[in-house]
C-alpha cells in the first residue's frame, strides 16, 4: 500500500473529524543576514551558519500518517473546547508586513540545558544559563551567567555558580532575571536556596551587579525571592516575595519591592499583604505593572493588581473581566504602544485578555495556526506581538485583537525541533521530553526560544529578531 492509498483510508475513517492537509516540504532557502538589535549594530548579529532548507516533498511513512490521524482527533477536541466559552470574533490583521529571523545559537557547553533570561549589553547577548547534572567535584551548582560575541559566536562566562552563591557549596542560586543599569554595566536578579537545620529549603531574596562584566557586588534582600528588576531614573525598583519560607504555605509571603540609588543599599516597601504570589512585573507606560493572586492553598483563584511610578509608592487596581477561576499569571507589554496581554498558559484554549487602561480588560482572538496547533505561549519583539505555536508556526499581532500567520520561513521548524530524552552528558541527566517547542524567553526588548536541537545536532536556542518588510495592508487573520 502506498503513501496515497493509506492517507485516503486515514481520512475516510475521520470523516467526522477536521481533516488537515499534509504540509507541503518547504522550498529550498538561504537563511541569512540574521540580525537582532539596533540599526547602527550593523552586521554584528549575523548567524554564524548558513541554513538551507531541504526542496520538495517529503515521503511520508505510515507512522507519521498515524501521527497525522492522531492529530487530527486531538485538533477536534481543542476545538470543542474552545467554543464552549466565548470567543471574540477574530478581526482583519492591519499591521505592518513583517517577518521573524530566527538565529540560532549553541549554549557554551553540554552541560548547561536550559536558557532562563536574557538580555542585550554593550551589543553582546547575555544570558542567565541553567544546569544541568551535578558532576562529583564541583565546587558550586546552580544558574550562571555568560555573554555571546556575535562576531566570532563564542561565550565567556561573566559569573560562574560559586561566585552567584557566595562561594557557599552548599548553596544553590538561580537567576530570574537579567536588567542593564543604562550605563554600560549589569544587574542580575534572583534568590539562592539553602537548607536548614532541618533539611527544609530556605531562600534569599538577592541582586548582583557588575560594572564591568567580571567583579559582582551581591546583595542580600533577605528572605524571600526576587522575581524583576526595573531602572527607572537613576532608581532601582527590585520586585519579589518576602518571607522565610516561600515555597511553604506557612510562610505567607508578601509582595514587596526594594529600591536603591547606588546598588548597594535597599529599602524594601511592603504593597501587598501576605498570602500574595508575584506573578509577572512589567513596564506599562511611565509606571510598573504586578500581577499576582493570593498564594497558597487558594493560589490560583483571583487575580490582583498593584501600580507605581516610583516604585515607592503602590497603588492596588480593581480589574475586571477577568475570568473567574483562572490565573492570568503571564503578562506582555508592547513597548511605547500601552497595550498589556494576559494569558494563562495552564489553559491555551482560552483565548488572550487585553488592556489599555490596566483595568478594563477584554477577550482578545486566539492566534490563527495551522494543523490544530496549540498556543505554547506569547512574547514580543520590535513592538508586535508574537504568538508560539506547538510545532513552531509564528502569528503576530500589533494589538493582541487581530492575528496574522507569518510564512513558514518565520517559523521555528526550519531550525531545528524541541529537544527531548537524555541530556548531553554522560551522567545520566535526563531533559524533559517536549513534545512541541516550548513558549518564548523575553527580556529587554529580546526574545528567545529555547531547549531546542538545531539542525546541526547541537543543543541550543533561537534568538528572534522582527524585521518589517513593507508598510500597513489589510491582510485577513
Amino acid at each position: 500500500m502506498n503513501d496515497d492509498e493509506l492517507t485516503s483510508r486515514l481520512e475516510r475513517s475521520l470523516r467526522n473529524a477536521p481533516t488537515v492537509s499534509a504540509p507541503e516540504g518547504l522550498r529550498q532557502a538561504v537563511l541569512d543576514d540574521r540580525m537582532f538589535g539596533q540599526p547602527d549594530a550593523g552586521r554584528r548579529w549575523a548567524a554564524p551558519q548558513v541554513a538551507r532548507l531541504r526542496h520538495g516533498r517529503s515521503s511520508r511513512s505510515a507512522a507519521a500518517l498515524v501521527g497525522l490521524a492522531a492529530t487530527l482527533v486531538l485538533a477536534a477536541g481543542l476545538l470543542a473546547v474552545a467554543t464552549n466559552r466565548p470567543a471574540k470574533p477574530a478581526a482583519s490583521y492591519s499591521g505592518p508586513q513583517i517577518r521573524v529571523d530566527w538565529t540560532a545559537i549553541k549554549l557554551p557547553n553540554p552541560r548547561l540545558l536550559g536558557l532562563g533570561s536574557i538580555a542585550e549589553l554593550n551589543g553582546n547577548l547575555v544570558a542567565g544559563l541553567q544546569p544541568g547534572t551535578r558532576y562529583p567535584g564541583d565546587s558550586a551548582y546552580g544558574d550562571s551567567v555568560w555573554s555571546y560575541d556575535p562576531t566570532t559566536a563564542t561565550w565567556v562566562e561573566m559569573a560562574d555558580p560559586e561566585t552567584l552563591a557566595g562561594g557557599d557549596p552548599k548553596a544553590q542560586a538561580s537567576v530570574s532575571g537579567l536588567t542593564t543599569d543604562g550605563v554600560g554595566g549589569l544587574f542580575v536578579y534572583g534568590y539562592i536556596s539553602r537548607l536548614d537545620a532541618d533539611g527544609y529549603g530556605l531562600s534569599e531574596a538577592m541582586v548582583w551587579h557588575s560594572a564591568d562584566g567580571r567583579s559582582w557586588k551581591p546583595s542580600d534582600l533577605g528572605p524571600g525571592r526576587t522575581e524583576a528588576l526595573f531602572v527607572r531614573s537613576g532608581v532601582a525598583v527590585a520586585i519579589g516575595e518576602h518571607s522565610a519560607k516561600p515555597q511553604d504555605c506557612s510562610g505567607q509571603a508578601a509582595a514587596v519591592s526594594w529600591t536603591s540609588t547606588d546598588d548597594n543599599t535597599w529599602t524594601m516597601h511592603a504593597f501587598a499583604t501576605p498570602p500574595y504570589e508575584v506573578g509577572s512585573a512589567v513596564e506599562w507606560g511611565d509606571r510598573l505593572l504586578v500581577m499576582g493572586s493570593s498564594g497558597c492553598p487558594d493560589n490560583g483563584k483571583d487575580n490582583r493588581f498593584w501600580t507605581s511610578s516610583d516604585g515607592i509608592s503602590w497603588q492596588q487596581v480593581n480589574p475586571s473581566g477577568l475570568a473567574s477561576g483562572y490565573y492570568y499569571h503571564d503578562l506582555v507589554t508592547v513597548v511605547g504602544k500601552n497595550i498589556t496581554l494576559a494569558y494563562d498558559l495552564a489553559h491555551p484554549e482560552n483565548a488572550p485578555l487585553i488592556s489599555t487602561d490596566l483595568r478594563n480588560w477584554q477577550s482578545g482572538a486566539m492566534p490563527s495556526f495551522p494543523d490544530g496547533q496549540s498556543v505554547s505561549g506569547f512574547g514580543q519583539q520590535g513592538g508586535t506581538f508574537l504568538a508560539i505555536g506547538s510545532a513552531g508556526a509564528v502569528s503576530a499581532s500589533t494589538d493582541g485583537e487581530a492575528w496574522r500567520l507569518l510564512p513558514e520561513l518565520s517559523w521555528l521548524s526550519p531550525y531545528g525541533r524541541p529537544y527531548g530524552g537524555l541530556a548531553p552528558d554522560s551522567w545520566g541527566s535526563f531533559s524533559p521530553d517536549l513534545t512541541g517547542f516550548p513558549g518564548p524567553v523575553i527580556g529587554d526588548g529580546l526574545i528567545a526560544v529555547q531547549n531546542l536541537t538545531l539542525n546541526d545536532g547541537s543543543y541550543g536556542f533561537l534568538l528572534g529578531k522582527v524585521v518589517v518588510e513593507g508598510p500597513a495592508s489589510s491582510v485577513s487573520p
